[in-house]
């Protein structure tokens, strides 16, 4: 395990859209996650728990601020067996898996889902992670988002400004509630560093992405 995991809480979200693909969806985003599970080493002994959301959820046939919405794969658990058996299932399979209508499963889509609402990602995670009434509260919160593409909804001529815009806002009320937020870019948009040749996918100026 990483030092200085324990007493935290990690929910990690995942783009599933279907820029992703089933290969690597299945050889770079679940692998990337078994890592994440192994470094944080979620157990009762060190108060540490570990979640997942994907998004989307479903093949995005309602509109706008809705726009495939997310699932919570595994709320927070302590216990790392039963969550290393939820990605062991997709890793022991070919390359090129996926089921026809994964709703709330780590499976990927046959045929890809499109939009990447990360905006319900986050919005999942947070009813998540910082729930009412919730025994953990002192616990440190995290939110991992995993991308490789910008927030993107179907409502014509808005799809990638709102799109951000509500991912920013979901963003800013987990930072409210004490939450981390970080983001990881996956694929060759994110080959630069940001400001540069590459993609930023929350920008208010890059052209590629973000608010324009």
């Amino acid at each position: 395990p990483v030092p200085g995991c324990d007493g935290v809480d990690v929910m990690v979200v995942l783009d599933r859209s279907s820029s992703a693909g089933a290969s690597d969806w299945n050889t770079r985003y679940v692998p990337f996650l078994k890592s994440i599970l192994d470094g944080v080493a979620p157990s009762a002994a060190t108060s540490t728990r570990f979640g997942v959301v994907v998004y989307p959820s479903e093949a995005g046939a309602t509109a706008g601020d809705v726009a495939g919405n997310a699932a919570v794969v595994s709320s927070l658990s302590n216990d790392a067996t039963q969550l290393d058996g939820l990605i062991t299932a997709v890793t022991s399979q070919a390359s090129t898996y996926c089921v026809a209508s994964p709703t709330s499963s780590l499976e990927f889509p046959c045929g890809g889902w499109a939009y990447s609402p990360a905006w319900q990602g986050l919005k999942q995670a947070a009813s998540v992670l910082v729930p009412n009434g919730d025994a953990y509260a002192s616990q440190r919160k995290m939110v991992l988002l995993v991308t490789d593409s910008v927030p993107s909804q179907s409502a014509p001529g808005t799809q990638y400004n709102r799109a951000t815009y509500l991912t920013l806002l979901e963003a800013a009320a987990l930072k409210t509630k004490g939450a981390t937020v970080l983001a990881v870019g996956v694929g060759g948009k994110f080959s630069g560093a940001l400001g540069g040749s590459s993609c930023d996918p929350l920008s208010c100026s890059d052209a590629t992405g973000g608010m324009q």
